[in-house]
């Protein structure tokens, strides 16, 4: 869900920009500071969903612990860094040009928007089981019940273990006797 929620954003984006960008920012038809604008987008885009790989089992703070790893604190910037130089300095070594702050500002924004779009990917449920949106919510809330009750933990790979996912099923099943 992440991987193609985060395409489905950023191809949104970058075609927007591409095709109705030079009337949303007013530029020349097939300017370089046109084409330099949606190349800043989608490497600030890239920069903001670093920041969300992070975090890969379905935690939601992706900003906890952010600034404990300090070699992923110097990519970071470095990243940012580099591209500004890129966009201001490399000229046509990198087929860019200088864009103002307001191309800087929508650049900036909208791979900054790559955050609460992928907060909100974390409502759309998926079978923990199978990875896929799943044909029986119950064991999605089943996960949660167990977690709550101080299930086990789940392995490395983020999947629950078979007996987890028996023990949870297990939960769904009693709380449904108990509501019956």
């Amino acid at each position: 869900r992440f991987i193609l929620g985060q395409s489905a954003y950023q191809l949104t984006i970058l075609f927007i920009l591409l095709f109705a960008g030079e009337r949303m920012l007013d530029f020349e038809s097939q300017s370089t500071q046109h084409y330099t604008t949606i190349f800043n987008t989608f490497v600030f885009m890239q920069i903001f969903n670093e920041i969300n790989a992070r975090k890969v089992c379905g935690e939601i703070n992706v900003f906890d612990g952010f600034f404990t790893n300090n070699l992923f604190l110097a990519i970071i910037c470095g990243t940012a860094a580099a591209q500004v130089i890129i966009v201001e300095l490399a000229g046509p070594f990198a087929s860019t040009a200088p864009i103002d702050g307001m191309c800087w500002l929508v650049s900036v924004l909208l791979g900054l928007g790559g955050i609460p779009w992928a907060f909100g990917l974390h409502f759309i449920p998926v079978d923990l089981e199978h990875g896929q949106i799943p044909e029986n919510p119950d064991l999605v809330l089943g996960l949660k019940q167990f977690k709550a009750r101080g299930g086990k933990t789940l392995n490395h790979h983020c999947s629950p273990k078979e007996a987890d996912l028996k023990e949870m099923k297990a939960v769904v099943w009693d709380e449904k006797k108990s509501q019956n």
